[in-house]
């Protein structure tokens, strides 16, 4: 495991590593961080050259979770020098952490399609946890019984590069767009706390579905709400450009 110090605190730039300096749980992955990406699922092949698959991926974060993606045509493709392109068909990222009672997804990305999921956890319809674009190519959010057409930015952002965030806890579920908040909706119903994430489609029970046609740079789960100041933070420290 690599030194905690270091993980919180790289060449002095911003990493989000420091939302868990207090024992979060969750995951934060940066996909320009080649060490940090392998080919294979059992975290052997280097990745550097650009279109190589991507079947694991480390999590910057104090517990160094790991993302992987056993089969090899679901496997996501390093783009040169920052991103993961996923293909819309089959692409896809098994995280282990799981939703809890409150938390907070984000990513960075640039989407082409509609009704794709980003980051998603689905039990029943009643017990999701998932950001995503919606049938009308808004980011939007589900949050127990909540659906993106309750929890949604109402811009079309397909072909936008932005970074999108969604937060929950027992009241509300709130969604940002590029630092902006642009919903808030009263939660109802709870989120399951069983189905782990995937990262670049829904994770329905454990079946993978509405695939992400999206360039993913970054992408972030924890198991609590990211304040206003932080999601500012993460925002800038990302970036939108």
């Amino acid at each position: 495991m690599l030194n905690t110090a270091r993980n919180l605190v790289v060449l002095g730039r911003f990493n989000p590593a420091i939302f868990f300096a207090n024992g979060e749980v969750g995951f934060t992955h940066d996909f320009s961080k080649t060490d940090r990406l392998k080919q294979l699922s059992d975290g052997t092949t280097a990745v550097g050259t650009d279109a190589d698959p991507v079947g694991w991926s480390q999590s910057l974060d104090p517990t160094q979770r790991i993302a992987i993606q056993a089969t090899a045509d679901s496997r996501p493709a390093w783009k040169n020098p920052n991103f993961l392109r996923f293909d819309g068909v089959a692409d896809n990222l098994l995280t282990t952490h799981v939703p809890a009672a409150a938390g907070s997804l984000a990513v960075k990305a640039r989407v082409t399609s509609a009704s794709k999921g980003l980051i998603c956890s689905r039990g029943t319809a009643s017990t999701a946890a998932e950001l995503l674009v919606n049938s009308s190519g808004f980011i939007g959010g589900s949050v127990g019984t909540q659906t993106s057409t309750t929890i949604n930015g109402g811009v079309d952002v397909r072909g936008l590069l932005g970074v999108y965030i969604l937060t929950w806890d027992a009241v509300n579920s709130l969604l940002y767009r590029n630092g902006v908040l642009v919903n808030t909706t009263p939660r109802a119903g709870t989120v399951n706390t069983t189905i782990p994430f995937r990262i670049g489609a829904r994770n329905d029970n454990g079946t993978a579905a509405l695939f992400a046609d999206a360039d993913i740079y970054h992408a972030l789960a924890i198991n609590r709400v990211l304040t206003p100041a932080e999601v500012t933070k993460l925002t800038t420290g990302w970036g939108l450009t």
